[in-house]
């Protein structure tokens, strides 16, 4: 099934960021703590573009346009959310010091 390539990717990244992947974390995404609030954020955008992917995967399938590779759109997804995230603090300045 090509969902799988998705989720053992999403498991990887979650891996790296000391999480573990389930199917109870994908639907409910991960709880929200203050001392851990960067991690969680991050985990659950991730969460949510792998929904959004899965989302547009089967549309796209069901309809017989666009592209219907899940994880090709789950990678599509991110860098464009995250290239947006970054032109938008370039714009306000507030791109912080890595």
């Amino acid at each position: 099934m090509k969902l799988q390539l998705l989720f053992a990717t999403l498991g990887a990244l979650l891996r790296a960021l000391g999480r573990d992947f389930s199917e109870d974390f994908y639907i409910h995404s991960f709880p929200y703590r203050a001392a851990e609030r960067a991690v969680v954020s991050l985990a659950n955008f991730l969460l949510g573009q792998a929904k959004m992917a899965t989302l547009k995967s089967r549309r796209n399938r069901l309809t017989g346009t666009g592209m219907i590779d899940a994880l090709q759109l789950f990678r599509l997804l991110v860098r464009a959310c995250l290239s947006l995230e970054f032109e938008h603090a370039v714009l306000r300045r507030t791109v912080p010091i890595l």
